[in-house]
Order: C-alpha cells, then structure tokens, then sequence
C-alpha cells in the first residue's frame, strides 16, 4: 500500500508540473521573444554607433586639415610680419641716419642766402662791367 501511495504521490506531482508546463513554456517563449528583440536592437544601437563613429572620424580628419591649413597660414603671416620687422628696423636705421629736418631747413635756407648773395654780386659785376665799358669809353673819347 504504501508503494501504491508512492506512485499515485508521483503521478500527481507529474499531472501538477505538467500543467504548470504550458506558463512555463509561455514564460520562456516571452523570454525568448524579448531576448531576440533586445538583441535586434542592440545590433541596431550598434549600427548607428558605427555610423556616428565613421562620422565623427570624418569630422575629426576634417578638422585636422583645416587645422594644418591655419598652421600654414600662421607660418606664412610670421614670415611676413618678421621681413616687415626687417624692413622697418632698415627704415628706422635709414631715418636715424639722416641729419633732424631742423638742420636740413636751415642748410636751405643757408644755400638760399647764399644763392640770392651770388646773384646779387653777379649784378653787381655786371654792373660795374657795364660802368667800366662806359667809363673806358669816354678815356678813349678823350
């Protein structure tokens, strides 16, 4: 009798896991269900990751050229700016070099003093020429 217990013990607890077969079946097959969509999406989320990667690489290449085209750009502005300091440091030596416009208005004046002297002296000679002319004249007259 006892061993008839047994078995109708296990026949029950058979007939109770069968029936809980069907939720469990359907909660596995839920579990599946949502594992495969998660893993659809993670591929998805991976593809776009992938994309945005590409494009910020892009970006970044982008950006690095510009970069290395300022830098030319600078490279080339400071050669100007350091022959323009050349030049300027030549000027400054030049103007350095050349007597205070006080000193050159005073040689012009000087030379115009002296320019106006000689034209006056000039006329003067001239003038005595001409009285030595006319006064020689007149010995020969005599």
């Amino acid at each position: 009798k006892s061993e008839l217990n047994k078995l109708e013990n296990k026949i029950v607890v058979k007939r109770e896991e069968n029936a809980k077969f069907p939720e469990t079946e359907a909660a596995i097959s839920s579990q599946i269900e949502e594992t495969t969509c998660q893993i659809a999406q993670h591929k998805e989320d991976k593809e776009v990751t992938g994309k945005m990667l590409a494009a910020q690489q892009e970006k970044v290449a982008s950006l690095r050229e510009f970069l290395a085209t300022k830098e030319e750009e600078k490279e080339t502005l400071e050669t100007e700016a350091r022959r323009q300091e050349s030049e300027i440091a030549s000027l400054e030596k030049l103007i350095m070099a050349q007597p205070p416009q006080t000193e050159v208005q005073k040689v012009k004046q000087l030379y115009k003093s002296l320019t106006d002297k000689k034209s006056a002296i000039e006329e003067e000679l001239i003038e005595l020429q001409k009285e030595r002319c006319v006064c020689g004249r007149g010995k020969d007259r005599e």
